[in-house]
């Protein structure tokens, strides 16, 4: 998951590489983790396209694409239901602290 994030596979694709039936990767995943492959998964993306909005210069897109997101509307939706914060306020307040910061 963390070598295919601008290309996520899907739960089939993972379950085939690790050669187990989508159910048992579900199953595992819940087990182990105590959530979905896929809920797993975003979460994964997500946290990298934090990384990159607090230390590139990458714009929302430029991170949508490169976390696998489809769309930046997309990446902004999920973005704000885990951090309740949407992306564009959380790279800019950093854009902000940087600046700050070399200024000094």
């Amino acid at each position: 998951m963390n070598t295919n994030i601008e290309e996520p596979l899907s739960t089939r694709e993972i379950a085939e590489f690790v050669g187990v039936s989508v159910r048992q990767i579900e199953r595992t995943f819940r087990k182990h983790v105590g959530e979905s492959p896929e809920k797993h998964y975003r979460k994964i993306r997500l946290k990298h396209a934090k990384a990159l909005l607090a230390s590139s210069d990458m714009s929302i897109i430029q991170i949508a694409l490169a976390t696998g997101f489809k769309s930046p509307s997309n990446f902004s939706k999920n973005y704000r239901q885990e951090y309740s914060v949407s992306p564009h306020h959380f790279h800019r307040d950093h854009q902000l602290t940087k600046a700050t910061k070399s200024n000094n």
